[in-house]
């Protein structure tokens, strides 16, 4: 599905059609990301060659300009003096799935993770987690992965109102993530 993405003119926000799903600027020498309560639209956009650009463009452009303070809720990240960003796109198996399948997927994220860091690049990973953010073993594990690498929670974890699965019984729950 092809949308319509721009960063406005200051390279501050960026609008997917009319709604803005990020704002950003830098901060003591830090990438400062905004994201909008209605950030699920991320599952159609993370796989963008597009986004991709969009976001390198945006992150030079923030590199050599100051630009104002944004509202809300903001993660920072240090992007400083980092020439390459690689976006990462997973899909974690669900819990009916043996054991040994849910390490082999950290397992290769984490090579992927550490070789993003031998080499200076900075790391977006987003996706599909098939579990909530600190709730059992599972959770647990996403939480100390991220922390194992530094990464930072981009979406809100505790907000009732966003949620990006709906079970059978109408149960919301927030599975999907970006860590940067």
């Amino acid at each position: 599905m092809k949308r319509e993405m721009q960063w406005d003119d200051k390279f501050t926000s960026l609008t997917v059609g009319t709604d803005v799903v990020v704002t950003v600027r830098i901060s003591n020498q830090k990438l400062v990301c905004d994201w909008s309560p209605e950030w699920a639209q991320w599952d159609d956009l993370q796989s963008s060659v597009e986004l991709k650009q969009l976001i390198q463009r945006a992150n030079d452009k923030l590199q050599h300009n100051s630009v104002s303070k944004g509202s809300g809720k903001s993660k920072q990240r240090r992007f400083t003096n980092v020439a390459h960003c690689r976006f990462i796109s997973v899909y974690m198996p669900h819990a009916g799935y043996p054991h040994g399948e849910l390490s082999m997927v950290y397992d290769q994220l984490d090579w992927i993770l550490a070789d993003a860091q031998n080499m200076n690049y900075a790391s977006v990973l987003g996706g599909d987690f098939n579990t909530q953010w600190n709730v059992g073993v599972r959770g647990d594990m996403i939480r100390e992965f991220s922390y194992m690498f530094g990464l930072s929670l981009a979406n809100p974890a505790h907000m009732p109102e966003s949620w990006t699965f709906r079970s059978s019984a109408g149960i919301k729950r927030q599975i999907d993530f970006i860590l940067f």
